[in-house]
Formats: structure tokens, C-alpha cells, sequence
């Protein structure tokens, strides 16, 4: 049997799973009701007082809220090509303090023109305006997020288009694949070159992907979502990336495909890998990893009734040693559980859920962190239709 049909045996072998019967609890604070498009959500020190702070962007704005007043400091205003869509934080100017790398100009359907990237700096006090500094541009910018990918101690900035230059739509968008970069931060970020090389170029609809060191390594490697399935990206001491198919992602006659991803971890020591499938669309799937990670994971659909899943994050919630899954998804779906955009928690072993939120968070991002310090993971979450941001405090 092949891979394809093997994925899709198991797939309709394993009926969606039922409300959780211990549940965990969450108070919610709406930080903002009027924010706009939430396109993206990071955690980090701002301010370097030791909190964890919250970062987001919406069209035209990159915004941050103090722990723990949460006062709202609006950072960038205007100074970027709508729209702003992603964030990934580092200290790139080395001077101690976190830096946001954003790209903007995001326009999907224009393959030829658009996806700026830059980087803000802080160059005073964190609640001042930050200077917007030019990286590069790649149409259809959509993803990036900072990773070691070479091992050599300093992390490049990933970037994944979610097409390739040219391509044309609106199903499979043949053509180039979207180039996925590893760009080189340089000794002098003001100088606006900004080595890169190209990781992968024969993906379409590259809608999300992961670092994770995957084998224990010096280097980072690359989980891959798109048109094409679940890919690793590793690349070699010889510079060379090397590429294998975990999964075929969803398949029919309609669409295929995989979008967000993320690596979750298992008390047993094993590992999964969790899907959104098919891009915006109503699948969250758990692959389960095989004896041999190289080889096809298991697929496993948890459920089919989500309305345009849009965000995952793996966290160990209830402190048990394995890490629960946080989706969040941004549409009306099927049946009374996910009828309303929301987030919701599933757990690891038969994949229950419980609803954290129905109808008041159309998720169109989520990170998780511990806000408070007292030792419980809390969910942070930001809105597309319902243009708010939120926290779940876990109580």
C-alpha cells in the first residue's frame, strides 16, 4: 500500500473524538476589542524587567503590552506597506535588547510585486517609537520565524513565501515553488546585506512551517506544510538541504494539502505532528511518529468540523508531561462545539477537546506563555473578524 493510501486508510479508520471529561480552566481578558486584523502573536521581554510580554501586529501597526499592566505601546504606525502579516523576535542589533523582524506588503494573490521585510529596532526607551530597517522583499512574505539551521551557535531568519515568484492560482498554484530562505543575520543590520541561501524552492502554498532541532543535532531543521504534504527539510554539513515526506497531508478530489504545523512531545518520549489540513479548512490532524521519523507518520484526523483552522500550538498544560494541543480556528464549523470561530485544547492519548473559547475569538494566531508566574500555561490569542486580542489566564 502506498503512503497516500495508507495515510487515508488510517484517516477514515479514526472517528472524531468527543468533549474531554477533565477539564481544564480558563479565566479570559480581552487586552483589545478594536485592534484590527491580529495577523500575528509573539511572546518576549520587551522591557528586560524579566515579565513575558506580548507583541502583535495588525494592517499597519506593531504593538506591544506590558506585563503586568498591559498598557498597550504602539511601537510602528504607518511606517510599513500594508498589510503587516508576520513577526519573529531576536536581539538582532546584539545590544541586549529584542528586536522584531516583520514582513509586510502582503498581497496573496500578487506573485510578482510586495512581501517587504524589515526590521524594528528599539533604539530608546521600549514604549518610544522603534526605527523600521530594510532586510529584502519576496513576494507573498508570509511566514518567518528565527532558527540555527547550520549549527553554528547563531540563528538565521526563515522565511517562507506562501508562493513561489509567478505562479498562478487559484487551486494548486502551479508553476515556480515558493522560495524558502535561511537569511544570515550580518555583523552590521544596518548595512541592509543580509546573506541568504535557499533552503527549498518545490513547495506550493507554503502556508506555515516549524523549526525544530528534529535529530538531536547541532542544527535546526525544518518542518514543511503545503500543497504538497508534511516534508522535513535537514540541511547537511556539505550546505546541502536534503528534503523527506512524513505525509501526504489531506487528500481528495478537490484540494490537498497541509497548512499550519507544529512538533508536540509525549510523555512516552515519542513525538507528533499536528496540521491544520487543508490550508484554512476544517481538518486538525495529528501524525504520530513512527519507528523510523524518516519514514510516513501515521495519520490520525481528531476532528473534521472546525471552520478555517488557523493556528496550533503544542504546550503541557495540565502538567502531565505530555503537551496538549491549542487550535484555534476563525470560521463557523459543524455542529453545536465549533458552530462559532474559537479556540479550543485537545488532549494527547485519545485526543479529546474541551472549548476554551466559541464565538468571541475568530483565531487568526495563538502563542502560549506563563504571564503570570504561577506556573500554569496561559493561552494568548489574536482575532481576524472579532479584531481583538486576548488572554486565557489557566486558572
Amino acid at each position: 500500500m502506498t503512503s497516500r493510501l495508507l495515510s487515508i486508510a488510517l484517516a477514515a479508520s479514526m472517528a472524531p473524538v468527543g468533549l474531554a471529561e477533565t477539564k481544564l480552566e480558563f479565566k479570559a481578558q480581552e487586552l483589545e476589542s478594536e485592534f484590527g486584523i491580529g495577523y500575528a502573536v509573539v511572546t518576549g521581554d520587551i522591557d528586560g524587567d524579566g515579565k513575558t510580554d506580548i507583541f502583535a501586529i495588525n494592517e499597519r501597526q506593531a504593538v506591544w503590552w506590558q506585563n503586568p499592566s498591559w498598557q498597550k505601546h504602539v511601537v510602528v504606525d504607518g511606517k510599513t506597506e500594508r498589510d503587516n502579516v508576520c513577526i519573529a523576535a531576536e536581539d538582532i542589533d546584539r545590544d541586549g535588547r529584542l528586536d522584531i523582524a516583520l514582513g509586510a506588503a502582503w498581497r496573496p494573490s500578487d506573485t510578482e510585486t510586495g512581501g517587504t521585510l524589515q526590521w524594528i529596532a528599539r533604539d530608546g526607551a521600549a514604549t518610544a517609537p522603534w526605527s523600521v530597517n530594510p532586510i529584502t522583499s519576496e513576494p507573498t512574505i508570509h511566514r518567518i520565524r528565527w532558527a540555527d539551521t547550520d549549527g553554528d551557535g547563531k540563528r538565521e531568519l526563515i522565511v517562507a513565501p506562501l508562493h513561489g515568484r509567478g505562479t498562478a492560482g487559484p487551486k494548486s498554484w502551479v508553476g515556480q515553488g515558493a522560495r524558502l530562505m535561511a537569511i544570515r543575520l550580518p555583523a552590521n543590520p544596518a548595512s541592509g546585506r543580509w546573506p541568504f541561501e535557499t533552503a527549498d524552492s518545490s513547495f506550493h502554498i507554503v502556508h506555515n512551517f516549524w523549526p525544530t532541532n528534529f535529530d538531536d543535532d547541532a542544527a535546526d531543521e525544518l518542518l514543511v506544510a503545503s500543497y504538497e504534504g508534511v516534508h522535513l527539510l535537514d540541511r547537511g554539513e556539505d550546505g546541502n538541504w536534503k528534503k523527506f515526506k512524513l505525509g501526504d497531508g489531506h487528500v481528495d478530489e478537490k484540494i490537498q494539502g497541509a497548512g499550519e504545523i507544529k512538533l508536540g512531545k509525549l510523555k512516552s518520549g515519542k513525538r507528533y505532528i499536528a496540521t491544520v489540513e487543508p490550508w484554512h479548512a476544517n481538518h486538525i490532524v495529528i501524525y504520530e511518529e513512527p519507528s523510523d521519523p524518516y519514514g510516513p507518520w501515521p495519520r490520525r484526523v481528531v476532528t473534521d468540523q472546525v471552520g478555517g483552522g488557523h493556528a496550533l500550538w503544542p504546550a503541557d498544560l495540565d502538567g502531565d508531561g505530555d503537551e496538549e494541543l491549542v487550535v484555534g480556528w476563525r470560521g463557523k464549523g459543524k455542529g453545536d462545539d465549533f458552530a462559532q470561530p474559537g479556540v479550543a485544547v485537545f488532549d494527547p492519548g485519545d485526543w479529546k477537546y474541551q472549548i476554551v473559547d466559541s464565538g468571541g475569538m475568530a483565531a487568526e494566531d495563538l502563542t502560549v506563555a506563563d504571564f503570570n508566574e504561577d506556573g500554569k500555561i496561559d493561552i494568548v490569542a489574536s482575532g481576524r473578524a472579532t479584531h481583538n486580542v486576548k488572554i486565557y489566564w489557566q486558572q
